[in-house]
């Protein structure tokens, strides 16, 4: 009997490794998580590396983690990918269709990619991570999904990720292999969580990690702008070390036990005791807590806001508002903060039982929602194509993965 085949999904983060190692269930049609692991590294930082040996012992002892007690057979490796070294460009190409088939096939749209990539024309330091399908003009008309259409011209938009070779190179060192499939990872979040509705209605969706925030712009259901902020949750963490003059682990167990981000969300103010500087017992109040938590978030939702600004994207014209993901969101009152600052409405997504099979508490903590969410993109053909029997289903699938998961 054949061994079941698994994969295991990395995210790496501003300075840890967040790992999940899953199945395809067949039964079900979802993906099936079967563990997850996350270890903070020295050897990572705002999603590259910054030591070798320290990435990969990381690394090393979440994989061990991962296949321990598993039966199945690891067939793959899946890397969400983010970073401040990351950089996002649209780039746009045509091609003819030839005159003597005028249908567009799976070649066709390989040689539009090829375009696309002679187009951005990158440095011997970069290379191209992955190409995100922004719009297809089939001669002049604007269409979804082109293939099996007549048509004489074919053009396409797309936004163009781009590494930095020497980052990605360390990062396949430091995985133990030379070839993992490479993901987007704010790109996969967006495209699993965020609805269709909200998409074509227009919103941003805000990746609060530690130490960087990934911002998704969607307008008419379609990416606009992907970008990255050098600010975080672990920002918060920072300032509740300097006031109360804690450890880094206790900041961040009273951040999540005890903090809020608004003080009108404290229904009842209450007291909790620490440890300063490790030796003597002090206290404080939820709602004195609220005055170090409050003016970063404030200052991180400023950030956005201008940044936003500065790419001419009027947040009052996107009704489907925020939505918003990642660690930091769970904090309580972010999701009011950010509803109240922009007057815009504002919700917090996540993964469901709807969308996978996977432990509750997996789930909850947001930890592993990249690496979920890069499974996702990897798993989505199968499970699309499960629904689809008919081979022209399973074509044009099939030509959707070759340009949707370029890798290099």
């Amino acid at each position: 009997m054949a061994k079941e085949e698994l994969v295991i999904s990395l995210d790496i983060g501003s300075n840890s490794v967040h790992g999940v190692i899953a199945k395809y269930n067949e039964d079900n049609n979802k993906i099936e998580v079967l563990a997850g692991d996350t270890l903070f590294s020295d050897g990572i930082k705002d999603g590259a590396v910054i030591a070798i040996q320290e990435a990969y012992k990381t690394i090393g002892q979440i994989l061990a983690k991962l296949e321990k007690n598993q039966e199945g057979e690891i067939t793959k490796k899946v890397i969400g990918i983010r970073g401040l070294l990351i950089e996002v460009s649209s780039e746009s190409a045509g091609v003819r269709i030839s005159e003597n088939d005028t249908e567009v096939r799976d070649d066709t749209i390989q040689e539009l990619v090829d375009k696309i990539e002679d187009v951005k024309r990158i440095s011997d330091k970069q290379e191209i991570i992955q190409i995100i399908p922004k719009e297809y003009v089939l001669d002049e008309q604007c269409v979804q999904d082109p293939i099996g259409m007549e048509g004489e011209y074919l053009e396409l938009d797309a936004l163009v990720v781009v590494a930095t070779k020497t980052n990605m190179t360390n990062i396949r060192k430091a995985i133990d292999d030379e070839s993992p499939l490479l993901y987007y990872g704010y790109n996969s979040v967006g495209d699993v969580l965020v609805s269709k509705e909200d998409k074509e209605l227009g919103c941003v969706l805000i990746d609060l990690g530690g130490m960087t925030t990934g911002l998704v712009v969607y307008i008419d259901g379609k990416i606009k702008h992907v970008f990255e902020l050098p600010m975080g949750a672990d920002l918060i963490t920072r300032d509740i070390i300097k006031k109360l003059r804690v450890s880094q682990k206790e900041a961040k167990s009273i951040k999540e036990k005890y903090g809020s981000v608004l003080e009108e969300l404290i229904e009842q103010d209450s007291e909790f005791e620490y440890t300063v500087a490790g030796t003597r017992q002090q206290k404080y109040t939820r709602k004195q807590l609220v005055d170090i938590i409050k003016p970063q978030v404030d200052l991180q939702i400023d950030y956005i806001l201008n940044s936003l600004k500065k790419k001419n994207i009027d947040i009052d014209v996107l009704a489907g508002g925020i939505i918003l993901t990642g660690a930091g969101a769970l904090l309580e009152g972010m999701a009011e903060a950010f509803e109240k600052a922009l007057n815009c409405v504002t919700k917090i997504v996540n993964f469901t039982e709807d969308d996978i099979i996977a432990d509750k508490k997996l789930v909850s903590s947001q930890l592993y929602t990249t690496a979920i969410a890069t499974l996702c993109s990897e798993y989505k053909n199968q499970i699309l194509i499960h629904n689809n029997d008919n081979s022209k289903s399973s074509s044009i699938l099939s030509g959707f993965k070759k340009l949707l998961n370029i890798v290099r």
